[in-house]
């Protein structure tokens, strides 16, 4: 099943690699032929030459394994193993390098397939993974990245009953990746169904295919499925884009890593020792046409962004209708390939969310798909617009594509694609917890998941001179820990997703959805790391004197100190349950009956991590153990400075606020007191002599000033600009002569 964490997902795989890409579209230089590169038709033994068949899988540290390869019966046989449940055999990274042209890995893969007892079969593709040949032949799993396409058989999948079909993204150890803005991707990954029932023990088509820079994406993949003897269909049931490609790192970019396809089958919902499944004709085509983009779009959604769980996200209010522009770009000139002159743009917008407006003849085809037919031969297209009404779902993603005539390949819409409702990015979920951190880390340490309170308490991020309940962070900020010395972490455990840049500690504004899960997972954050501790800060701003009373869930260990003074240390080995508070004020007081006064208190947590998740909760309760949704009254969430008052800046005697002082400004003083004229707007300027009063000698101070060389009025005069230097009790609403 796909699922992070579920090492046993076996494989029925094909992994590919694109390396000279452009990042902004599915794009390259020049036209490629389209020829087939690989076929196998599993007649002979010999076939077998080109596949590694590991004995093991080394699932980072828990070694599994492999079942057998024969070929058998005019097709391969794969056998899952006795007791772990998984087969696999792979193309050898050698065989990658000779058949695929330099700079190149856009492809087809097709083959005929059976079940026959397994219920899972996935075909990986782009993915990388640690191959170590000879008599101990194995396969290491923590190098390993790719995106899988799957088969589910009926019966497996509750929501689609007759089969599924699945795209999944997995990093190291076999960690899925979560891509919940991939179609019906709830569970973190793409689903659809095929349209017919999936049995076990019929043959099927199968055909996936890759296009696009797996080092930073876009890559887009996309899966068709179909009964033997039918013809295919012509879209894919299944088609996902990834904006930001594989998370590589100087191993997995290693050509040694790159075996492109391999093959394995597994277990569905339950493990299936013994069971077996069979690949037939094979064929891997090179995709041909012409790659580079007859033209480049790039998407802007509507303004108003926000940095949701690290990815920037248009936000939107449920039922308002929202502006999208598609900028049009770098017509392709005349070259290797022909000049570009007629293109298809096609948008697919979040489901269910209506499409208005649309611009251009554009057409919409479907409920969430538009589609523009364009000559762009005269050049005089620049832009493509439509609008949509979001739904009340919590998020939404876009996607679109350019293509043209006799060309196979597709190039991505660039820019934005991310929008996320308003109610669903509150700084306090509704089931209490608080949603909004800086986050720190993760710094290597000793003592694993339960390291005692002392280990604990120890000041894992002092640079030797400021500790680090001293410390005000802000997004952005770095750090230098003294490790080994006053500090006592040991290093900077890496990190998968850039978030400490030159390896350098970094505080990440982390802002999380209300989900089903609501706690902060370092591992999204970060990557997947053991032995480590991250830190996280909050500001809680306080309107009014405030009683409140926490709820903590952690895994492992966990620390809270409020204004630098610890109030809640568990030295625990433990995971962190779904919408449950593990440590309440029940059975630890000092969680409850907190009083808060007005002004902003740092909440920090501290979180050690032994092995396997990474991950928190911190959150509100009622006097009777009850989450307060969106938190009490009264008291804010902030990862940002304090906002500062401004000072108000104003000329003395200037009562007109018209810049200048005058004979005027005197005579409406008179005015406000003897005739019943307004008030000034701004009566410190009217209160010449600053001793907190408008009266009768402020006019005649100014009188005095500018006819008989009296006294100046008070700081800061009537020249220049500035604050009032007395706290008096009037102050200056509004003045224009600044």
């Amino acid at each position: 099943m796909l699922k992070a964490g579920n090492l046993l997902c076996g494989l029925w795989v094909a992994l590919f690699a694109l390396f000279s890409v452009s990042p902004a579209l599915l794009q390259a230089q020049g036209k490629q032929k389209e020829e087939d590169l690989l076929v196998y038709e599993f007649e002979e033994p010999e076939e077998l030459e080109d596949f590694f068949h590991p004995g093991v899988v080394d699932l980072c540290g828990d070694l599994y394994p492999i079942g057998g390869l024969e070929i058998n019966d005019g097709s391969l046989l794969m056998t899952n193993h006795a007791v772990s449940g998984i087969a696999l055999a792979s193309l050898y990274p050698n065989t990658v390098a000779e058949i695929f042209p330099e700079g190149s890995k856009d492809y087809r893969l097709r083959a005929l397939v059976n079940l026959e007892t397994i219920s899972e079969m996935l075909i990986y593709m782009r993915g990388r993974v640690g191959v170590f040949d000879g008599p101990n032949a194995e396969l290491d799993a923590s190098l390993e990245r790719g995106y899988a396409c799957v088969i589910y058989p009926e019966g497996v999948d509750g929501e689609f009953f007759d089969g599924t079909l699945a795209i999944a993204e997995f990093t190291g150890c076999h960690q899925a990746v979560p891509h919940l803005e991939w179609p019906n991707g709830a569970v973190g990954y793409a689903r659809a169904d095929p349209g017919f029932p999936i049995i076990q023990g019929e043959w099927y088509w199968v055909e996936v295919s890759a296009q696009g820079d797996d080092d930073g994406g876009p890559v887009q993949i996309s899966m068709k499925l179909w009964e033997e003897g039918d013809d295919p269909p012509e879209e894919p049931q299944l088609q996902v884009v990834d904006t930001n490609g594989l998370n590589h790192n100087r191993q997995t970019r290693d050509d040694a890593t790159n075996v492109e396809v391999l093959f394995g089958a597994s277990f569905g919902q339950v493990q299936q020792p013994g069971a077996t499944s069979r690949i037939d004709d094979l064929t891997i085509t090179l995709i041909g046409g012409c790659r580079t983009a007859p033209i480049e779009a790039t998407r802007s959604l509507w303004d108003g962004r926000v940095a949701v769980e690290g990815e920037e996200t248009a936000v939107y209010e449920d039922g308002e209708e929202y502006p999208v522009v598609l900028s049009l770009s770098n017509r392709r000139g005349p070259g290797v390939c022909s000049r570009a002159e007629l293109v298809t743009v096609t948008e697919t917008i979040p489901p269910q969310w209506e499409i208005t407006s649309v611009g251009q003849e554009g057409q919409v085809i479907e409920d969430n798909i538009v589609r523009w037919e364009l000559d762009i031969s005269e050049g005089n297209i620049t832009e493509l617009t439509y609008s949509v009404i979001p739904d009340n779902s919590v998020s939404g993603s876009f996607s679109g594509e350019v293509a043209e005539p006799e060309n196979d390949f597709v190039f991505v819409i660039s820019g934005e694609t991310n929008a996320s409702s308003a109610a669903s990015l509150a700084s306090v979920s509704d089931f209490g917890s608080i949603q909004n951190w800086l986050v720190l880390g993760p710094f290597t340490r000793d003592g694993g998941a339960a390291p005692g309170e002392e280990e604990i308490a120890r000041d894992y991020l002092t640079d030797g001179e400021t500790s680090e309940t001293e410390i005000v962070p802000v997004g952005a900020m770095a750090m230098e820990p003294d490790y080994n010395g006053a500090s006592a972490s040991t290093g900077l455990a890496p990190n998968e997703m850039g978030r400490n840049p030159d390896e350098v500690p970094t505080w990440v504004e982390w802002f999380d959805r209300d989900d089903d899960d609501d706690r902060i997972d370092f591992d999204s954050i970060y990557g997947n790391n053991d032995n480590v501790m991250c830190y996280a800060v909050t500001y809680l701003d306080v309107k009014e004197e405030v009683e409140i009373h926490l709820g903590v869930s952690s895994d492992d260990s966990v620390q809270l100190l409020l204004d630098g003074q610890s109030l809640h240390v568990n030295n625990a080995s433990r995971g962190a349950l779904d919408r449950m508070y593990q440590d309440q004020p029940f059975d630890y007081p000092n969680l409850g009956n907190i009083v808060l006064e007005p002004g902003r208190h740092t909440l920090m947590v501290k979180i050690f991590d032994g092995g396997g998740e990474h991950n928190f909760r911190v959150g509100f309760l009622d006097e009777f153990g009850i989450e307060i949704p969106g938190g009490p009254e009264d008291l804010s969430i902030s990862v940002r400075p304090a906002e500062v008052e401004p000072e108000e800046r104003f000329k003395r005697g200037d009562t007109d606020g018209n810049g200048a002082l005058q004979l005027t400004d005197g005579i409406r003083i008179l005015n406000t007191l003897f005739m019943g004229a307004a008030m000034p707007s701004c009566l410190d300027a009217a209160d010449t002599d600053d001793n907190g009063v408008v009266q009768l000698t402020d006019g005649i101070v100014i009188f005095q000033f500018l006819f008989v060389g009296g006294t100046v009025p008070a700081d800061p005069g009537p020249f220049a600009c500035g604050g009032d230097p007395t706290d008096d009790g009037i102050d200056c609403e509004t003045y224009d002569g600044c």
